[in-house]
C-alpha cells in the first residue's frame, strides 16, 4: 500500500517525459484508477515555469534530525529559490518525526504477510538482511498494523492540511550521506539500523501518504558524496513538483556530478 514508482532521471525532463508516459489510470491496477490524465506535454511545459511567487513550506523541527553536511547544501539550494522569488512559509507536520515507525510497521507486516510461502518453505534462502526483517516483523499482533494505519490516515490529513497554504514541501532527502557498505554487506544484504533510519527518515512521507515527490542533487557533502532536495507536491500535482526542480536544474543549484566511489547503473 505504500507502493511508488521512483524513476531516476539525468534532467528533471527526462522524470517529466517518463511520468507523462508511465502516469494515468491502468485497468490491471485497482490503486491507479482514480488518478486523473495528463494533458500532452503538461509535465515537460511545468518545467519552465519558474518559481515567481511559489510558496515552499519547510518543518524546522524535520530538518533539525538532519546532518549539517546534508543540511547545508541543502539550505543553500532553497536560498537559491528565494533570489528567484519563491517564499519560505514555516510550516507544521508534528507526525512526520513518525513516519519512519509508521513506515517500518505498515512496509513490515505487509511484506511479512505477502512472503507466506517463502517464509515457510525458503527461509534459508533470504538475504540475512531480509532473514532478520522475517524474525523481527514477527512479534507484532494485528493491532499494530492497525495503529499505523490509523497513525498513517492522520498523516495524510495533516499534510494535507499543510499543502492547502503552501505549494510544495521541502526537506532534505536523507539524514545522512550514503555509508561505508563492506564486502559482506554487499553479499549478504545491509542491516545497519541507524543507517537505514537515516535513509527512509525523509522519504516515507511521500509513500505513506502518496503525494509526489522528487529529489534534486544539490550539492556533495564530505568524501564528495551527493546530497539530495526532496521537493513534495500535493495530491496529483508532479507538474508542481517537477516545476521546482527543473528551476532548481536551470539556476545551477542542481546538478549531477558523479563521486569518486560510484556505479553505473547503465553499463
Amino acid at each position: 500500500s505504500m507502493i511508488h514508482i521512483g524513476p531516476i532521471g539525468a534532467s528533471t525532463h527526462d522524470l517529466a517525459v517518463f511520468t507523462e508516459i508511465a502516469g494515468g489510470a491502468h485497468d490491471s491496477d485497482p490503486a491507479s484508477l482514480a488518478q486523473p490524465d495528463f494533458v500532452s506535454d503538461e509535465l515537460v511545459d511545468a518545467i519552465g515555469r519558474g518559481v515567481k511567487d511559489l510558496r515552499i513550506g519547510i518543518d524546522e523541527r524535520e530538518w533539525a534530525d538532519a546532518d549539517d553536511d546534508v543540511a547545508r547544501p541543502a539550505r543553500d539550494a532553497l536560498a537559491a529559490l528565494e533570489k528567484e522569488g519563491a517564499t519560505l512559509v514555516p510550516v507544521s507536520l508534528p507526525l512526520a518525526k513518525q513516519t519512519v515507525a509508521i513506515g517500518y510497521l505498515t512496509i513490515g507486516l505487509e511484506v511479512f504477510a505477502g512472503m507466506l510461502d517463502a517464509r515457510h518453505e525458503h527461509l534459508d534462502e533470504l538475504g540475512l538482511d531480509l532473514q532478520m526483517l522475517v524474525a523481527s516483523i514477527g512479534g507484532f499482533a494485528a493491532n499494530d498494523y492497525l495503529d499505523a494505519q490509523r497513525l498513517r490516515a492522520t498523516l495524510r490529513q495533516e499534510t494535507a492540511r499543510v499543502l492547502s497554504s503552501v505549494d510544495v514541501l521541502a526537506l532534505p532527502t536523507n539524514a545522512q550521506i550514503a555509508p561505508a557498505i563492506t564486502d559482506d554487506e554487499a553479499k549478504n544484504g545491509f542491516a545497519d539500523i541507524p543507517a537505514l533510519n537515516a535513509a527512509c527518515r525523509y522519504a516515507f512521507l511521500a509513500n505513506l501518504t502518496g503525494i509526489p515527490a522528487g529529489s534534486a542533487p544539490v550539492g556533495t557533502a564530505s568524501k564528495g558524496l551527493p546530497v539530495g532536495l526532496q521537493i513534495a507536491g500535493d495530491a496529483w500535482d508532479e507538474a508542481c513538483v517537477l516545476q521546482v526542480l527543473g528551476h532548481l536544474e536551470r539556476i545551477g543549484a542542481a546538478q549531477s556530478i558523479r563521486p569518486a566511489p560510484h556505479v553505473d547503473l547503465l553499463r
